[in-house]
């Protein structure tokens, strides 16, 4: 097994990890999340299984009481995405549908953040080849492409104290770093 991402929120663990054998570039099996209590460690939400065959899955937190995680599927290269309400833990994990339906090979990255969680992945196409969208519950609320000349090798994403949403691409030797704004 292998370890993808873990979160805490309101009082919760999320944790997002690998069935199968893997490797650093090339993670195998099916993709599990599990949520248990920080507290106690008991199991709150039985191991899920995301849709990602074989990929990767990310988690985030926001409003101190929901989960989000996104699945990527390494054969198709779509995400999607999931919600876990802690004030209703019986619910379980429901859907909120396609992220992008086709991606660049550059795993997703994701930040939390009050107002939503922020997730960047690349694309293969176009004069934007990365792009950042913030979700809720309900789906997309803000999107935000930014130029690259090239596919992304790495994407990656983190709020700072000072609320900038810093977003890094790799493409060849280069290493690219874009400050935004949260709260578009």
């Amino acid at each position: 097994s292998v370890v993808y991402d873990v979160e805490y929120c309101n009082g919760y663990m999320a944790v997002a990890y690998g069935t199968g054998v893997s490797t650093a570039t090339s993670p195998d099996g099916l993709a599990v999340v599990s949520v248990v209590s920080a507290t106690t460690g008991e199991t709150i939400s039985e191991p899920t299984y995301t849709p990602a065959v074989t990929g990767v899955t990310v988690i985030g937190s926001y409003g101190s009481r929901y989960f989000i995680f996104f699945a990527y599927d390494n054969g198709s290269t779509a995400i999607t995405a999931f919600y876990f309400d802690t004030q209703n833990p019986a619910n379980g994990w429901a859907s909120i549908g396609t992220v992008a339906g086709t991606t660049s090979n550059a795993y997703p990255a994701v930040a939390s953040h009050s107002s939503g969680v922020f997730i960047a992945y690349g694309t293969t196409a176009g004069a934007s080849r990365v792009t950042v969208e913030r979700y809720t519950i309900a789906g997309s609320a803000s999107s935000t492409s930014i130029v690259a000349a090239a596919t992304p090798g790495k994407v990656s994403c983190d709020v700072s104290t000072g609320n900038t949403l810093w977003v890094a691409f790799s493409q060849s030797t280069n290493i690219n770093v874009v400050g935004l704004n949260p709260a578009n």
